[in-house]
């Protein structure tokens, strides 16, 4: 065990070693944030499969993610915002939640960039699903497929909109900064 009472750890703007020995274990830890961090799939997926007590998780910005899923009992909170090349490309293009009994919120931190797809499953306690950015294109809550629709509402403001299950979301996204 690496940290067996750790309960909240931040790391930011550093670098994670591919794990090749068993990933480091936090039996206690209930908030994990990643900001700027370099890490593969198999380290965060490692990581995360250590934290058997985590409540609230936040990825922001994170080098190496091609392709992020998520999946844990205990999780409630999760915020995710994609991390972009030099050129401006999003290089998260999919981001996979499922079986994740206890998620009440998916937040995008980022209104203006997200992965083109996202797709949830086994997450029967989300209530708020939100801030959907401009580069999804897809949102696959669960065996539904919904478009996401775009509807100006003023110069530059939109307004986006999706149903899921009995619940009718509305996402407001503020003009672009030009």
């Amino acid at each position: 065990c690496f940290a067996p009472t750790l309960r909240a750890a931040k790391f930011g703007s550093c670098e994670f070693p591919e794990l090749t020995a068993p990933s480091p274990k936090f039996p206690r830890l209930k908030q994990l944030t990643l900001c700027r961090v370099s890490i593969s799939e198999d380290s965060l997926h490692g990581m995360l499969s250590g934290c058997i007590a985590l409540e609230s998780l936040s990825l922001d910005r994170n080098i190496g993610i091609g392709r992020l899923c998520i999946s844990s009992p205990t999780v409630r909170r999760f915020s995710f915002s994609p991390h972009r090349d030099k050129q401006g490309i999003v290089t998260c293009q999919e981001l996979l939640v499922q079986d994740v009994p206890c998620l009440e919120r998916l937040i995008l931190h980022d209104s203006h960039i997200g992965p083109a797809t996202i797709r949830i499953t086994g997450a029967p306690k989300l209530e708020l699903l939100g801030l959907l950015s401009h580069g999804i294109s897809t949102l696959k809550p669960g065996t539904t497929v919904l478009q996401v629709a775009i509807r100006p509402i003023a110069h530059s403001t939109f307004l986006y909109t999706t149903s899921y299950h009995s619940y009718s979301h509305l996402f407001y996204f503020p003009p672009e900064n030009d």
